[in-house]
């Protein structure tokens, strides 16, 4: 039993502890019980919320990332087709048989 429930089961049976009747002290224990859960909740919910924003945040870093290395390889391709057509024609054509082979099985 930790320290909180201990205190509430101790004021419980202590009846100089809080006035009134038996049934507003468990009430009142009950209300505060229940304060304790909506402040957990509460941090739970932004521990939550911070982490999805993490993830976003690293997601969108990440889509930046690929789409810089993706147009630098581009540019890399055009520069080499430039550069070299007919051996780029030839490694297309290569590149079409493989794949057409492949799709045929």
């Amino acid at each position: 039993m930790n320290e909180s429930s201990k205190s509430t089961v101790e004021g419980l049976k202590s009846k100089d502890a809080r006035p009134g009747s038996e049934s507003e002290r468990v009430a009142q224990v009950i209300h505060e019980a229940v304060d304790r859960f909506a402040q957990q909740a509460a941090q739970a919910e932004q521990r939550l919320k911070d982490a999805a924003a993490d993830a976003q945040r690293k997601v969108e870093t990440s889509k930046r990332a690929a789409r810089v290395k993706g147009e630098e390889a581009a540019s890399v391709v055009e520069e080499y087709v430039d550069e070299h057509p007919w051996a780029s024609l030839g490694i297309a054509f290569g590149a079409g048989i493989i794949i057409s082979s492949i799709l045929r099985r």
